[in-house]
């Protein structure tokens, strides 16, 4: 009777420990498996078996998964074709039309280019074709012109009624032009310019530096070469706003402002005891 009590106490305290042992077993076992953590590791990264064996010596790369928001901008700017900075102001408003892309200003209007500069009471920028136009406005009071466009191109400086210019090609239109060209005056128009010279129709090179000169060579056609030279087709002499039938088939007149030979034109005049001269003509 003892016996049994003392194997049937032993076989619980047995089952006891037995138990205690598999649950300390279970909490290592728990402990040493390491959990995944979702929020720290946002990065998954996925092996590629490569079973061609061309693709074998490619090292397999971990894929990471992108931000939705990170997006790549492909879209291509386009560059200006203006190379310069363009500086333009002017004194009473400047209105903008953002459809068209042309600026309007009003009042002593400036447009500064580079090397180039254009005065005139109204100037027009077409951002869409680079081109500036330029005029005048008329007085209501004493119905003269105001503000007339000056142009200038480095040493070249150009008066004109109106002119319309592209600032990339360096090319324009002018009417009504008056410029100085080494000791001779030019005035005419239209003219057409380019980087490379300038052409006169209905031209008029005299020395006089008169709105209105005294005596002039007037030529259907003229070129200007800035710096070098003036170059005329068929000419006749003009005096007090008289034709003569002096002229020549063709003329050339050196305007380089550094020295140099060449033929000086003689000055036209008229004195009471000497009637028509030509003076202070020769070569030097």
């Amino acid at each position: 009777m003892n016996f049994n009590l003392i194997l049937k106490y032993k076989g619980g305290i047995f089952r006891i420990i037995s138990l205690i042992f598999c649950i300390l077993s279970a909490e290592s076992i728990n402990a040493q498996t390491p959990t995944s953590d979702s929020l720290r590791n946002p990065i998954q990264e996925d092996v590629v078996i490569l079973q061609d064996p061309e693709q074998k010596a490619a090292v397999a790369q971990p894929t990471k998964s992108l931000d939705s928001l990170t997006t790549t901008d492909t879209l291509d700017v386009p560059k200006s074709d203006i190379e310069s900075r363009i500086e333009y102001s002017c004194r009473d408003s400047l209105r903008m039309n953002i459809a068209e892309q042309k600026v309007y200003l009003y009042g002593n209007s400036k447009v500064i280019y580079g090397t180039r500069t254009l005065d005139a009471e109204f100037l027009e920028i077409n951002w869409a074709t680079n081109e500036v136009k330029a005029y005048g406005r008329i007085d209501t009071t004493t119905g003269k012109t105001i503000g007339k466009p000056v142009f200038k191109d480095g040493a070249d400086t150009y008066a004109a009624e109106e002119i319309r210019y592209n600032m990339k090609s360096g090319k324009g239109i002018i009417k009504g032009i008056v410029t100085r060209q080494g000791d001779g005056y030019i005035h005419g128009g239209p003219v057409k310019k380019t980087p490379e010279a300038i052409y006169v129709n209905h031209a008029l090179y005299t020395t006089c530096n008169l709105p209105h000169p005294h005596f002039s060579i007037n030529a259907s056609r003229l070129k200007v070469i800035p710096g070098d030279k003036v170059v005329t087709g068929p000419f006749h002499v003009r005096v007090m706003g008289i034709e003569t039938p002096l002229g020549l088939p063709l003329g050339f007149f050196p305007v380089t402002r550094r020295s140099k030979s060449g033929i000086i034109f003689p000055t036209i005049g008229e004195q009471r005891t000497r009637g028509f001269y030509l003076s202070n003509g020769g070569y030097y």
